[in-house]
């Protein structure tokens, strides 16, 4: 049985990506730790990340909203080198972010859904403005 967390730590989000490309074989490493690590690190909701462009990623960075550190910046440029856009800035269908959580709650003891990378934002947040 999958436990209930509040949030992911980073510890925890690595653990996920380590799972989640270990028995994940139908989407790339870089493609799925883009992903993951958006979602962690800007709180971007199910809806804005089917449809956000890799332009608007860029003009919100640079108007800062979004924070996210070079690594995240060096892991969303590889992922963007490797594969050009075509429906929105991560390829991504409803379907295949459904499919990616449930694989990853399947493989890994995290429930790791949307709304839990959110809550992650938001307490990684708050303990940055302490």
């Amino acid at each position: 049985m999958n436990s209930i967390i509040p949030y992911l730590s980073e510890r925890e989000l690595k653990k996920v990506i380590a799972t989640a490309i270990t028995y994940i074989t139908t989407m790339s490493y870089d493609k799925m730790t883009a992903i993951l690590y958006f979602f962690y690190y800007t709180g971007i909701d199910k809806q804005a990340i089917l449809k956000i462009t890799r332009k608007e990623i860029k003009e919100s960075k640079r108007q800062n909203k979004f924070f996210y550190s070079k690594k995240v910046q060096m892991v969303l440029n590889q992922y963007f080198r490797s594969e050009p856009e075509q429906n929105n800035a991560f390829n991504l269908t409803e379907r295949t972010l459904r499919t990616l959580f449930e694989n990853i709650k399947r493989y890994s003891n995290i429930r790791a859904e949307v709304n839990v990378f959110k809550r992650s934002y938001e307490v990684n947040k708050e303990r940055r403005n302490q």
